[in-house]
């Protein structure tokens, strides 16, 4: 949906992205729950893991 560009050609594609996630509140559902599942990626214990095993590699 998001192209790159200079902000005068991003924003309206933002405006039209947002507009149809907020008309669409199944897809907002869907969005909110997997944010909730992937912000756990980033979590104390997550990130522990993969220094240890960085470490390990070293």
């Amino acid at each position: 949906m998001l192209a790159e560009g200079t902000l005068d050609t991003v924003a309206p594609v933002w405006a039209t992205t947002l507009t149809a996630l907020l008309a669409d509140p199944a897809r907002a559902q869907h969005y909110r729950t997997q944010a909730l599942t992937r912000v756990q990626n980033f979590g104390p214990e997550p990130i522990m893991q993969r220094w240890e095993s960085l470490l390990q590699q070293a």
